[in-house]
């Protein structure tokens, strides 16, 4: 899927019972401008998807404000996660991220290469922020079958056959 990435919100916090930090994610929210997969899928241009991510702090409202907004990307996007795949254990306690977003489905990526941005002070060159990657290229190159497109051949067979 192609599109771009408007915002970044605030997702869910993690803590013990204890209020010890677990974890806390982002979410993109990010308007599909192009479609390429395998099979049918519901998505359309112009949805709004919204991808999370693994926050690098445990206050991910303040990572979102920081972020780039307006970013071309493309994203490898495997099922809409379920209900139960977002529950954590009764022994964890949830502090549900940014209310705009709650209730939507969110979308898991196929890995962390399957997330690619173009640089936006450089439109030659496309960043794979969850790796820590660069390389030289266009938007275009990291699609299925692309040059930089970065899959597996496993990966390769299930998104584009």
């Amino acid at each position: 899927m192609t599109g771009t990435v408007h915002r970044w919100l605030a997702g869910d916090k993690v803590t013990t019972a204890a209020g010890t930090p677990v974890g806390a994610a982002l979410l993109a929210e990010v308007e599909v401008t192009e479609v390429t997969v395998k099979d049918e899928t519901s998505l359309q241009p112009g949805d709004i998807v919204y991808i999370p991510v693994i926050s690098p702090s445990s206050e991910p409202q303040e990572v979102a404000d920081a972020l780039p907004r307006d970013l071309d990307v493309v994203a490898y996007l495997d099922d809409e996660l379920t209900p139960e795949q977002l529950q954590v254990s009764e022994e964890y306690r949830v502090e549900t991220g940014d209310a705009e977003a709650a209730g939507k489905p969110r979308w898991h990526l196929v890995s962390p290469q399957g997330f690619i941005v173009t640089n936006p002070s450089d439109p030659g060159e496309q960043i794979w922020p969850f790796l820590g990657s660069r390389a030289t290229g266009e938007l275009t190159d990291v699609l299925p079958g692309g040059r930089l497109d970065g899959l597996t051949d496993e990966q390769r067979k299930l998104i584009i056959g």
